[in-house]
């Protein structure tokens, strides 16, 4: 069974977690709190060296970055569901299963965020 560390809140995590649920994958959660250090102790700096969430642990093969797990995910375990479609055109124009194109949002969330006019920022 997958071991999922996430941490509350994160977005990065909620994709993978979305992906896990999607694909039907058994997982166990990890949960690991920001304030409490748990991301900086040396079991978890073994999992992921950059001491961020999310990660998995997959028999003894451990993954870090949101994006390469989904990938991992999507290639290792074949659900009947995939998260992305195979061909290159409805990837791109995101066009493909709702979860693929969801990821693509949030991923622009923090650039919108940051760049719109203040007074377009719900308030």
């Amino acid at each position: 069974m997958i071991a999922f560390y996430y941490g509350s809140g994160s977005p990065y995590a909620w994709r993978v977690w979305l992906a896990l649920e999607q694909k039907r994958i058994p997982y166990e959660l990890k949960l690991q709190s920001f304030s409490s250090g748990d991301l900086k102790t040396p079991e978890y700096l073994a999992i992921n060296p950059r001491g961020r969430v999310p990660a998995i642990r997959d028999d003894g093969f451990a993954l870090f970055e949101s994006v390469a797990i989904m990938e991992y995910l999507d290639e290792a375990y074949d659900s009947g569901v995939p998260l992305y479609p195979g061909d290159a055109k409805r990837r791109a124009t995101m066009t493909g299963p709702a979860i693929a194109a969801w990821i693509r949002r949030m991923e622009a969330l923090p650039i919108v965020e940051t760049t719109w006019p203040p007074h377009w920022k719900a308030g």
